[in-house]
């Protein structure tokens, strides 16, 4: 059985959007209280970040934020081999090469897909839906689908 309102089969919701809706999405899930699982970068604002803070801590849920790579079992293994037992570790560091044919932030729907959609247009993509809770422009294909080179829905290389 569910823990909270909304839908009682749910307990947990994965948040996996561009960051620009992590805030609102994250706020909603903590009122309905479910546990949440969100993606990096956490939020494009200071002030998003204290809203989803408090959204948190008010309705008593579990909140993680993570890196899908680094949270994969193997990669988790892996590093625990590291760590040495029993002892105090003082520091990790860790870091992901991102050499390529182009920026790993700059993708069209996949990193090996190198070009836009051709059918990209204002017919295809609902862009006053994708764009409610950002600055208001004109239809933009290259913003939607490359949204994590503009401030206004990411937060750059590190939340790639």
């Amino acid at each position: 059985m569910g823990k909270g309102h909304g839908r009682p089969s749910i307990d947990t919701v994965i948040i996996a959007t561009p960051d620009f809706w992590h805030a609102p999405m994250v706020i909603a899930a903590a009122q309905a209280k479910k546990d949440i699982y969100v993606e990096k970068g956490w939020c494009t604002n200071l002030e998003d970040a204290k809203k989803m803070r408090q959204a948190v801590k008010d309705n008593k849920v579990v909140m993680q934020l993570a890196i899908t790579t680094t949270a994969r079992p193997p990669m988790s293994k892996h590093a625990k081999s590291f760590v040495p037992a029993p002892g105090k570790l003082p520091l990790i560091r860790t870091y992901i090469d991102r050499s390529g044919i182009r920026p790993m932030w700059k993708f069209y729907t996949d990193y090996d897909i190198l070009d836009m959609p051709a059918d990209a247009g204002p017919n295809t993509i609902d862009w006053d839906r994708w764009i409610a809770n950002a600055p208001k422009r004109p239809f933009d294909a290259e913003r939607f689908f490359t949204w994590r080179c503009y401030w206004d829905y990411g937060t750059g290389i590190a939340g790639t």
